[in-house]
This record gives C-alpha cells, sequence and structure tokens, in this order.
C-alpha cells in the first residue's frame, strides 16, 4: 500500500501451462476487488506463450571439406566444416552447441546460426581437426536452446573413413597398341591411366602426367576421371625430331587422391612415337580366279597391296561403293618373312558382284599403322556391260 496515493501493487506467478496448453498467443486479463467487492476495469495484455523445444534436424548434418564438398573420408591432418538444420517456432533460436570430442580435441562448441527462413535455421563450425586413426562411426550430441529457455538435444551417428593411403597406378596406356607394345602419332590421341583408390578417390583436378620427354610440358592434369581411369586427351606431337623415339611416360610425384595423399603405388610405360604414315607402292586389281584385268557386271573382285611401314599395320579398308553399291571391306596384312618393314595387305575373297551396266569408279584405300597414321590411295575401274545388261554392249 501506498497511502500517499492509495495505491496497491502485487503480482500472481503463473506457468506458461497454467496461462496455455501450446504455444501460441494468449490474451491474460486481470481485474482488482476491493474489500467491498468491488470489481475494477478489466484490463487484458497479449503475451506469447512458447513451450515448444527447438528441433534439431538429425538428417541434415554434414561435413565438408575446404571446396564445400560432403567428407566422407579424412586423413590425419584433416580440417573439415560442419552444417546443421534447426527449426524454433516460438521465440528464436539462441544458441546451440556440439560435443567433438569423439572425434576432435576441440571438445564442446558453439555454432553460428544464421536464418534460412522464418522459423529455420543453419548453424556452421569451421576448422575442426579431425584427430582419428582408424574408421569410426563418431556420435555427436548437439544442445539447442531458443530465447526463453526451452531446450532440446540429439545424439547423431556421423560415419568417417580413416584414409592415409594414396592411390594405385597399374598401368599407362595409348589409343594404339600391338603385341603390348604402345604407340603414340602426332595426334590428337588420348593417353589412359588405369589407377585404383580403396579411399576417398581422386578426380581430374590432383592427377597429373609427365610428357615432358615427349611434348615438353613435364606436369599435364588430367581431362576427366572416372573411377578406375584418367584420361588425358587431345595430347599432339608437332616435332618431327620425335619421330621413330622411345620415350618413358610416369605419373608425377605431387599426384595424390582427394584428401592430399600421394600415389602410393605408380608406374611408367615406355612408348614409341611414329609420325610417318605407311607407303602404298602399288595397288593391284583382279577378277576373281581370272588374271585378266578387265571388269565385267556381275564379276567379282580381288585386291592387292604393297606397303612399307617401320611398325606395324593394324588396319586397311578398301571401299568399293562406287563399283558395288555400299559395300567397304576389310583386308589382311602380313608382313613380308624377307623383306623387313615390307607388308602385302590383300581382299583375297570374292567380293561382289560388280554393278550392272556400264560404269567408271574408283576403289579408294585406307592403312592404318600401329600410331594411327592413315595412308591413302584410290585405283580407278571401269566395268563393262554384257549384251543382257544393255542395249549395246561393250563386253562379247
Amino acid at each position: 500500500l501506498n497511502s500517499s496515493t492509495c495505491t496497491y501493487t502485487g503480482s500472481i506467478t503463473l506457468s506458461a501451462t497454467d496461462i496455455s496448453l501450446s504455444s501460441g498467443s494468449v490474451d491474460v486479463c486481470a481485474k482488482a476487488y476491493d474489500r467491498l467487492n468491488q470489481a475494477s476495469t478489466e484490463k487484458c495484455t497479449t503475451i506469447l506463450v512458447d513451450i515448444s523445444q527447438p528441433v534439431i534436424d538429425s538428417t541434415s548434418l554434414l561435413l565438408k571439406d575446404s571446396k564445400g564438398k560432403k567428407v566422407s573420408h579424412v586423413s590425419k591432418s584433416s580440417i573439415v566444416s560442419m552444417e546443421l538444420k534447426v527449426t524454433d517456432t516460438g521465440s528464436g533460436l539462441s544458441s546451440v552447441t556440439a560435443d567433438l570430442s569423439k572425434f576432435s580435441s576441440l571438445g564442446t562448441k558453439s555454432g553460428v546460426c544464421t536464418t534460412s527462413g522464418n522459423t529455420s535455421y543453419v548453424c556452421k563450425w569451421s576448422n575442426i581437426l579431425i584427430g582419428i586413426t582408424n574408421s569410426t562411426n563418431a556420435i555427436i550430441t548437439f544442445n539447442a536452446t531458443d530465447k526463453i529457455g526451452n531446450s532440446a538435444s540429439a545424439s547423431i551417428v556421423y560415419s568417417l573413413g580413416y584414409d592415409a593411403t594414396g592411390p594405385v597406378v597399374s598401368s599407362i596406356l595409348s589409343d594404339y597398341s600391338k603385341n603390348n607394345t604402345y604407340y603414340l602419332g602426332r595426334g590428337p590421341q588420348n593417353i589412359t591411366v588405369l589407377v585404383t583408390d580403396a579411399g576417398v578417390g581422386f578426380d581430374e583436378k590432383n592427377m597429373f602426367l609427365d610428357l615432358g620427354s615427349i611434348t615438353g610440358n613435364s606436369h599435364v592434369q588430367a581431362s576427366d576421371c572416372v573411377s578406375k581411369a584418367c584420361v588425358w586427351s587431345g595430347i599432339t606431337i608437332s616435332s618431327s625430331s620425335k619421330d621413330g623415339g622411345k620415350y618413358k611416360v610416369s605419373m608425377t610425384s605431387d599426384s595424390s587422391d582427394l584428401l592430399g595423399n600421394k600415389l602410393s603405388k605408380s608406374a611408367t610405360t615406355q612408348f614409341i612415337v611414329d609420325l610417318t604414315k605407311p607407303t602404298i607402292d602399288s595397288v593391284e586389281l583382279f577378277r576373281d580366279k581370272d588374271p585378266k584385268n578387265y571388269f565385267v557386271t556381275g564379276d567379282y573382285i580381288q585386291a592387292d597391296l604393297n606397303v612399307t611401314e617401320d611398325n606395324h599395320i593394324v588396319k586397311a579398308i578398301a571401299n568399293f561403293s562406287e563399283i558395288i553399291s555400299g559395300l567397304s571391306a576389310e583386308g589382311t596384312c602380313v608382313e613380308d618373312d624377307y623383306n623387313e618393314d615390307k607388308w602385302l595387305c590383300t581382299w583375297s575373297k570374292s567380293i561382289g558382284p560388280l554393278d550392272s551396266g556400264k560404269k567408271t569408279g574408283y576403289v579408294h584405300f585406307e592403312i592404318k599403322d600401329a600410331a594411327g597414321n592413315i595412308a591413302k590411295a584410290s585405283k580407278k575401274v571401269v566395268v563393262y556391260s554384257k549384251e543382257k545388261d544393255s542395249k549395246v554392249p561393250d563386253y562379247m
């Protein structure tokens, strides 16, 4: 009682659940009664009742590396960041802590939380030094508190693989090979490295090839990598002085997996550089089982090519489509036992029949060596018509 102003003060303590059993806005009203039980005018005010705990989204937990990628494996010196989503529909989120002691010496650390919507928050922890030496299912305990003290906790399991071993390179290959010998031509061409990694894996940004002996570039980044191989594409050799030489190609010592573990095993391959295409010395066409050098509608044709090639011929294609509609055929090439570098390419099986009616066309040949160099030649053919094929036959 304040006797000078004749005013009274007093208080009533109520719990949130006395006012409302659910969160939300509630009108609270009060009246005062004198000793004669006469009531004052009612006064009301609106208050916000918040009895809801923050909600920790266990599925949102994510550890990231310095490039923002999800962390599945770590090494002995890995530093990661961490993210977690929390929702609070009441007074707002005040703090979130994480107990990192199961995999880091940091212990319990508070996150930095920012709103990502009216009631959603993203909490982040940075510069977490990992301190494990074996793969583990780490338990991280989070505690979230809102602005009026409602709190929630959750223990989340995060699987971390431990990887301190670098990739294993088994072989280095080119597009062209013969009898386990690998060749490089003028290009553009590819070099493929077969590589495996039992841990985190690798990508093209961390794998490098030493091509210094061939192109002068000793640190070439891979063009693309998949689970068990990396490819260096578009390789060209412009220096004619390399022709016929043997050069070694290997991975660089700083090639690594995604965690920075250097190669645990590398490989070296010796390549033969062949910049010279085969030389087609002669082309002979003849009728099937007949040495005569003219051709008649309905005939079958054979071909012989004499070729000079220092290394190996891997493919011989003849295009007969100008005299035999739509036909191309692959020949067989054999090196002469007595004359080194001399080859005979034959199309000895009956090829035909030649188109009806008189026509003139060319047979086009392509000879490819083991380095991908291609030689081309063409041979003109006149096909004569028979009486039954033409009103004015030119072959009788």
